[in-house]
């Protein structure tokens, strides 16, 4: 890994390394996410109180890093504006949302148009009541999925290439789309659909139509190993009731 110029980043997770270290996931700019370890910054001393306040979720980054392997060594960290500072169940979502990009985004793997995509549901987590805290991070995720390239087409049957009917009823087939079903079958009513693709979540059947249809497309992602972060939604937090996908 050659050394890098400063780029916009942010911290994902972090974690202990060895004993005066820690072992950071970036979300950067350039190459999507990327593990770095930034050396001497646990415990008392002088560096340690120095960058204590920089290495944490939230915050906007400038960074460069640089080493002769994977996993690359700190240069320089600083601070590229204020935090988001997120409370609550915003706080919760925030954690999750980081949680989902440390899981779906491969090493090195640049992925345009994430970090502005991402500085915004920080920016509408930090501003949201709690009926927009949902809405917020449903979008969110559709666009990770859709700058992913494996979002599929909300507005149209999978087979035959035709609007949805807005009363007809849809399920989804993988690395398809969506297909409507016959009278009866158990699935998504077009309209429902409809509204997601328009990422319309004033109607609360939409909402939990959403969530359920999400968590479907995240599950084969994700792998067998469940997200630690939707632990944190079993308790909510009281009139703040929402949940991850």
């Amino acid at each position: 890994m050659m050394p890098h110029a400063l780029q916009s980043c942010w911290v994902l997770h972090s974690r202990p390394y060895r004993e005066t270290s820690l072992l950071l996931d970036l979300l950067t700019e350039q190459e999507g996410r990327v593990r770095c370890v930034m050396r001497g910054v646990r415990g008392d001393g002088r560096r340690a109180r120095q960058w204590r306040g920089v290495v944490q979720s939230f915050l906007p980054l400038q960074g460069s890093w640089g080493g002769r392997t994977e996993l690359g060594t700190i240069r320089q960290l600083e601070p590229d504006g204020a935090p988001y500072l997120l409370a609550g169940t915003a706080l919760y979502c925030g954690l999750y949302a980081n949680e989902l990009l440390t899981r779906l985004l491969y090493p090195g793997e640049s992925v345009p148009g994430l970090l502005p995509r991402y500085a915004a549901l920080l920016g509408q987590l930090g501003q949201a009541g709690s009926d927009a805290l949902e809405p917020a991070l449903r979008s969110f995720e559709l666009d990770l999925l859709d700058l992913l390239g494996v979002c599929p087409d909300f507005s149209s049957d999978a087979l035959t290439g035709a609007s949805l009917k807005q009363h007809a009823s849809y399920r989804y087939l993988p690395d398809s789309g969506f297909v409507e079903v016959m009278t009866g079958d158990p699935g998504v009513e077009g309209r429902v659909l409809l509204a997601i693709a328009q990422q319309d979540f004033s109607d609360p059947v939409v909402r939990r139509a959403a969530k359920r249809v999400v968590r479907q497309l995240l599950a084969p992602l994700l792998g067998d190993k469940p997200l630690a972060s939707r632990a944190l939604f079993e308790t909510p937090l009281p009139a703040l009731q929402v949940t991850p996908s």
